[in-house]
Order: C-alpha cells, then structure tokens, then sequence
C-alpha cells in the first residue's frame, strides 16, 4: 500500500514496501510528484528507483528500520543518495520513534525519542 497524504500542511509519501517496478508504476502515474516527506521504501533497501526516490524532493526521508537486521538495511548509497538530493534523512534504528511537524515558517521539523 502507498499512500499520498496532506495533513497539517504537509504533503507526505508513504510507500510500504514497494519495489522498484511499482516505483517506476507510481513516477508513471504521479509525473511531477512533490513531497515534503518520504516514507523511505522497503526499510531502505538497496533495490530502489533512485531517479524516482530524488525526484520527490523531500525536505525529510524517514527510513523505518529495525536495529541489527540481517538485511544491511538501510543502504549506505541511498541514505547517501537521499541526503545529497537535499533530504534531511532520519532512521528509527538509531534514533526511535520520529516525529515530523510543519514549523510556522513552512519548513519540516523532525523530533526523535529513543
């Protein structure tokens, strides 16, 4: 399940764990797609439509991720990728819980508790 949502003035993608075919499926579907926040895909696996992913421009990308999986997630080349599109990249293995609010100013604020 993927889901595009506008809520308190954010505009967020949350994308489960599609794949990159289903990736290339939503970039066909939603040209132009702008994002304030990315729900990384599929824990931040290494299997992603990169072009697509920094396509987005998000301001944030959370990456959702249990400490010491047996799956290298979250790949180092895409928290890479992701972070020198712009995103200010979270991860809940190393930081727990995240939260992410609209600022006054407009800009995206993200709050971590661990």
């Amino acid at each position: 399940m993927v889901l595009v949502v506008d809520a308190g003035g954010l505009r967020m993608l949350l994308t489960g764990d599609v794949e990159p075919p289903g990736q290339e499926r939503l970039a066909r579907l939603l040209p132009g797609l702008d994002v304030d926040v990315l729900k990384v895909p599929h824990h931040g696996s290494r299997h992603q439509d990169e072009r697509w992913l920094t396509s987005l421009r998000p301001e944030v990308a959370l990456v959702s991720v249990g400490a010491d999986n047996d799956y290298g997630h979250p790949a180092e080349g895409l928290l890479r990728l992701l972070a020198g599109a712009g995103a200010d990249v979270h991860r809940t293995d190393e930081e727990g819980d995240l939260a992410v609010v609209r600022r006054p100013d407009g800009s995206v604020a993200t709050a971590t508790r661990r």
